[in-house]
């Protein structure tokens, strides 16, 4: 089975897979956590499930500390 797993009409990944995984399912798709909200069946052999993937956080340096690297 195709499965393609979209966030927002945007294609993620496509994978070949023989599960299909269920609704609120923890997905890890490029090394970020998400769910799965809906599974649509498309043809007999292709799915599409869409993801809601959790924001990256990014940390932020802080400024003395890059005055000290500087040096």
């Amino acid at each position: 089975m195709i499965i393609q797993f979209f966030e927002n009409k945007l294609v993620v990944l496509s994978q070949l897979l023989r599960n299909i995984s269920s609704v609120d399912n923890d997905i890890k798709i490029k090394g970020r956590q998400g769910k799965g909200i809906s599974v649509t069946e498309m043809h007999e052999d292709l799915y599409h499930i869409q993801v809601h993937v959790e924001k990256v956080v990014k940390k932020q340096l802080l400024v003395n500390d890059m005055k000290r690297k500087r040096r």
